[in-house]
């Protein structure tokens, strides 16, 4: 699709705006409908797939983006691109680093190891670039890694935890205790076995749906808060070219402007956590 009057480079970043916002936003769609033991583990999957999809070609705009600002709006090669970065969003995020410091004072920092923010950086590269074919390479050879699954239960599990007070925790975990008990539901042992191999008992099962229930909106506020100043160095850049002209080629005409395209990074964390469809966002 072109536009009348505007150069194929805009188009083309255009286009790729909107491939990585929305891609970004039915990420956080599948993830609100994702859970274990309810025939839901394909949308852990799709919004895997679509995350770091969406996050991987938000950075790599802004990267083309920095690299045509600074070269009179010539682009880098593919080839330049995945020699540099391939689908390694942690390496991609530590090159965001050092651009913030260029367009926005340093706005975008690198988490703390320990932090969950850490691990969900790290888990979101291993996926796009080893684990996307987990269980077809399991069937072939053992890796003895953990599967996508785990690794996901582990970070939603622990940012339920820090960002849910403990009282908060203990009312949910006796409510599903009274309703189990209202529905005649023993506590039995059950069919299905932790990550670790454990059988689980009813409650284990419902307590982990509970988890990762509430854990979900946490996540992605978590997610909004990583990459917001990744958005800001965004339309920083789209301001910088829009100030600027090279070869009588004004930046406006070719760089668009970003905040149109990934404006939802600006929610709160009330409406992160309120919103169920991210997709409908206009």
């Amino acid at each position: 699709m072109r536009h009348l009057g505007l150069p194929t480079e805009f188009t083309l970043l255009t286009q790729e705006a909107y491939l990585a916002k929305n891609s970004i936003l039915s990420s956080f769609d599948f993830l609100s409908k994702a859970n274990f033991y309810q025939e839901k583990d394909g949308y852990f999957y799709s919004g895997f797939f679509n995350l770091t999809i969406g996050l991987e070609r938000m950075m790599k705009l802004a990267v083309v983006s920095d690299y045509m600002l600074k070269n009179n709006y010539r682009a880098p090669t593919d080839k330049n691109l995945k020699v540099s970065f391939g689908h390694f969003i942690n390496t991609m995020y530590q090159h965001m680093v050092k651009l913030s410091a260029e367009h926005t004072n340093g706005e975008v920092q690198l988490p703390d190891e320990e932090s969950d923010d850490y691990k969900l950086i790290e888990f979101l590269s291993k996926f796009a670039a080893k684990s996307r074919y987990y269980n077809l390479n399991e069937l072939g050879k053992s890796t003895d890694l953990p599967s996508p699954l785990q690794e996901w239960w582990e970070i939603a599990s622990s940012v339920y935890e820090v960002y849910t007070p403990y009282h908060i925790r203990e009312k949910r975990q006796r409510a599903l205790l009274h309703a189990m008990d209202n529905r005649g539901i023993y506590n039995s042992f059950t069919r299905e076995m932790d990550f670790d191999g454990q059988l689980m008992t009813v409650f284990d099962v419902y307590n982990r749906q509970l988890v990762i229930e509430k854990s979900a909106p946490l996540i992605i506020w978590r997610i909004l808060e990583l990459f917001r100043p990744i958005f800001n160095l965004l339309d920083a850049i789209s301001h910088a070219a829009h100030g600027s002209s090279h070869e009588g080629r004004r930046g406006d005409l070719v760089i668009p402007h970003y905040s149109e395209f990934f404006y939802f990074f600006n929610a709160d964390r009330k409406s992160d956590r309120s919103n169920k469809r991210w997709l409908s966002l206009p």
